[in-house]
């Protein structure tokens, strides 16, 4: 939620725009920049929040360069409104999709990942319209439920958040230990320097980190989230997944000379 009303925060303009976002952002975080507006400007907070002053300075300060949606999406995390899981793709139960959008994430960056969402959502949103539910029984496909959802999504409201994991930094950094039959020595009497082992298992911990452990998920707004969960399965809201991953990276490489 954070990563969207962030990535909507920053500046469509050139270099300047940039320089110029970068330099509010070093101004605020160090104290040296004017009074900025806020996710709740000239009031408390409506409910109670559980944020810590600095985190909460942090949020108004995006709440007052995003768009509308990621001004939401900083006013549901200070009310601990958070979104919800629809679905897991793993490296061991779906590889080669797991696969494309990892590469995807590496080669296209945040932009490629927020417009990706921006595509799965309106192709779910499609699907809702598309689909004939009157034979379902439960209450979450009602004519009145799923119109609230295509509601919210013309409104411009982000529905649907796709997290991509990427390699962290310091996964890269070795492990060294000191060997079991060189510690009795170092306490007793200090020789000399003690040479440092690698540690295997850390070694090939960070080999296969992101293959073992990293997931992508798909996340929904917690208004929608039973009524996705019912109308769109997890099967074909792989199949929507996949097929604008494949849209996107096709559309780049058409693009490059």
């Amino acid at each position: 939620m954070l990563h969207r009303a962030l990535w909507e925060s920053w500046p469509s303009g050139g270099r300047s725009s940039v320089r110029q976002f970068w330099n509010e952002l070093v101004g605020f975080a160090t104290g040296t920049s004017g009074q900025q507006g806020g996710l709740f400007p000239g009031s408390a907070p409506p409910i109670p929040t559980l944020l810590c002053p600095s985190d909460r300075e942090m949020i108004q300060w995006i709440s007052a360069r995003t768009s509308p949606a990621g001004r939401l999406l900083v006013k549901m995390i200070a009310e601990r409104e958070l979104y919800k899981r629809l679905l897991v793709i793993s490296n061991q139960r779906s590889r080669r999709l797991w696969k494309d959008l990892t590469t995807f994430r590496e080669k296209l960056g945040w932009r490629g990942v927020m417009e990706l969402q921006k595509e799965v959502q309106k192709a779910v949103l499609d699907y809702l319209r598309g689909t004939d539910y009157s034979q379902r029984t439960t209450s979450a496909l009602e004519p009145e439920a799923r119109d609230k959802v295509i509601a919210l999504g013309e409104q411009g409201t982000a529905l649907i958040l796709v997290d991509i994991p990427t390699s962290r930094p310091g996964s890269s950094i070795p492990l060294e230990y000191l060997p079991e039959q060189e510690r009795r020595e170092m306490i007793e009497e200090w020789k000399e320097p003690k040479p440092l082992e690698d540690s295997v298992v850390w070694t090939q911990l960070h080999d296969s980190f992101m293959e073992s452990v990293g997931k992508v998920r798909v996340f929904c707004h917690p208004h929608v989230r039973a009524t996705l969960e019912a109308a769109v399965p997890k099967l074909a809201l792989e199949q929507i997944v996949e097929s604008h991953v494949k849209q996107l990276r096709s559309g780049v490489s058409s693009k490059t000379p």
